[in-house]
């Protein structure tokens, strides 16, 4: 009997140890009892080595797992479960990061403040945080390209003509720089007294346009004027001209009493010569108006 109650006091307690471990296992696997997850879909464009089973944090807290990978259209699609407590909105965000220096990763998610929630019949999109591996494979290209360009250099300078021809240059350009100096240094004040002097210059013009404002204007406004005023005097030569010829025409057709009275040819000629010479004088008072306007601007 005392023996009976020996095996059952040890089959209690195995199965005591054993609740009690099981208890442990689906706890930090992340099984609360009565508690319920719903699943969201995620489309990464790279998740690392993200795998099933990997965790889901929620502002830093675990609450939930990866259920399922599987590649869509050039994307990743992730399947996640969340706990019931963790409400999403419009602007939730989501990335894969990196947990530890081995390259392990998870899903972090921002659930948002938004006023609507997240419409999960359709995949959110998320970003991939680029991890300590992939740092560290930038870094070994980085230091496999600055070794190439040491060697390009190495290669290219390493001749004596090379590193003369580059003492040189630094050498010419230390001298061009004190001279330069030296010249600054000699003319400081020279220059010094020629910038003070455009500026007024700059000053007294600047002066000068707004005390002399409006005999500007009126000056420019005469100068309109008689610019029209030879377009003008130009027209009517113009037509004067045209109707000289039309005269001319006339007489040599021997039309009318002027052309009976001028059948003599000397006459002729001289009013021939006027209209061509009409004719000169407008087609060169439209080429240089300047040469017969005379615009006199006084402004003191």
């Amino acid at each position: 009997m005392p023996h009976r109650r020996t095996e059952v006091k040890v089959g209690l307690t195995v199965m005591a140890a054993a609740a009690i471990l099981l208890s442990g296992l689906l706890w930090i696997k992340g099984y609360r009892y009565g508690y319920r997850f719903y699943t969201v879909q995620i489309l990464f464009p790279d998740v690392g080595n993200l795998e099933t089973g990997d965790p889901v944090s929620v502002s830093g807290v675990n609450r939930g797992k990866v259920q399922h990978l599987e590649l869509r259209e050039g994307q990743v699609l992730v399947t996640i479960s969340l706990g019931n407590d963790v409400v999403l909105k419009t602007d939730a965000e989501f990335a894969v990061k990196n947990i530890g220096l081995m390259g392990e990763r998870f899903v972090d998610v921002r659930p948002g403040k938004a006023q609507s929630k997240l419409d999960l019949s359709a995949p959110a999109q998320g970003f991939y945080d680029t991890g300590i591996p992939e740092v560290m494979g930038v870094l070994g290209r980085m230091v496999n390209e600055t070794r190439e360009l040491v060697l390009a250099l190495r290669s290219h300078l390493g001749s004596d003509s090379a590193l003369g021809g580059l003492v040189e240059a630094i050498d010419n350009t230390r001298h061009l720089t004190a001279e330069l100096r030296g010249t600054v240094s000699e003319n400081r004040e020279a220059l010094g007294q020629a910038a003070r002097d455009v500026s007024s210059v700059a000053h007294r013009l600047r002066e000068f346009a707004e005390t002399h404002e409006s005999r500007l204007v009126r000056t420019i406004s005469q100068f309109d004027s008689a610019s029209a005023t030879l377009m003008a005097f130009g027209g009517r030569l113009d037509t004067l001209s045209i109707g000289l010829r039309t005269l001319v025409g006339r007489v040599e057709k021997g039309e009318g009493t002027l052309g009976l009275l001028l059948s003599d040819d000397d006459l002729y000629n001289q009013l021939k010569t006027a209209a061509q010479d009409l004719d000169v004088l407008v087609l060169d008072i439209r080429a240089n108006p300047k040469k017969y306007l005379h615009v006199q601007v006084k402004l003191f």
